[in-house]
């Protein structure tokens, strides 16, 4: 009794703060407001499926609305894969805003990252070099790299098959996104998630899950997150 007590309480404390974060104003510029940011993490394997994206890309989307498309290579594949979407968007004029980083400018921190710390933690995800969860840390951390309000992240085998624009991806001021129903015994990023977010089991009573890629992250809500983990945590995130 008193372990549910006490769980109880913190669930409380931590739903008390993740209230008290959510009314902290924008820190952020909303320059771009009504255009989307890309982001997208790349290793030299991922290459061949890329030119199939972009030029999905080229053919579908309302390229003017794109603020800056950035493009995060794995360190070790880096002067490759940027000589690569150099000549790839050469092709298409160099219409699309490309900025092409080393991942080891956007998060640092994961130079000390091992095998092993991944491996042990996701074990169904056999590469750690440039694995799901040193993606999904990228995507978050690049909220401080991109304008505007809103960034769509994709990964390389996402590709655009209808006219898609900023209005299309934005509806009445909220991100367009799928749904569906789904175990969360055999999600394991949810379990994850609801882990590291301490969160009340009403948040998943009702099994609903949202479409993990392509997603829409709002700035200003990826930045709150990562206060909330800082403080409850009490390292960086």
């Amino acid at each position: 009794m008193a372990r549910v007590a006490y769980k109880r309480n913190r669930e409380s404390r931590h739903m008390k703060l993740a209230q008290e974060i959510a009314r902290m104003e924008d820190p952020l510029s909303e320059a771009d407001a009504n255009r989307v940011a890309i982001v997208e993490t790349l290793q030299a394997s991922d290459l061949p499926i890329f030119d199939v994206q972009l030029a999905s890309l080229n053919k579908n989307f309302d390229i003017p609305d794109i603020s800056t498309f950035l493009i995060v290579a794995e360190s070790d594949d880096f002067i490759r894969i940027r000589n690569h979407v150099t000549k790839a968007n050469e092709k298409y004029g160099n219409k699309f805003p490309i900025r092409v980083v080393d991942v080891a400018n956007i998060v640092p921190e994961l130079n000390y990252l091992t095998k092993h710390s991944e491996a042990e933690t996701a074990p169904y995800y056999k590469e750690h070099k440039f694995g799901y969860i040193t993606r999904m840390i990228v995507k978050l951390a690049a909220t401080e790299w991109v304008p505007g309000e809103v960034y769509l992240a994709l990964d390389a085998d996402v590709v655009c098959v209808k006219p898609t624009s900023f209005k299309s991806l934005m509806q009445g001021g909220k991100a367009a996104v799928e749904t569906g129903k789904l175990s969360f015994q055999t999600a394991h990023q949810w379990k994850g998630a609801k882990h590291v977010l301490d969160a009340p089991k009403s948040l998943f009573n009702e099994d609903t899950v949202y479409g993990g890629v392509p997603s829409l992250y709002n700035r200003h809500g990826v930045y709150k997150l990562k206060a909330y983990l800082e403080i409850v945590y009490q390292q960086p995130w």
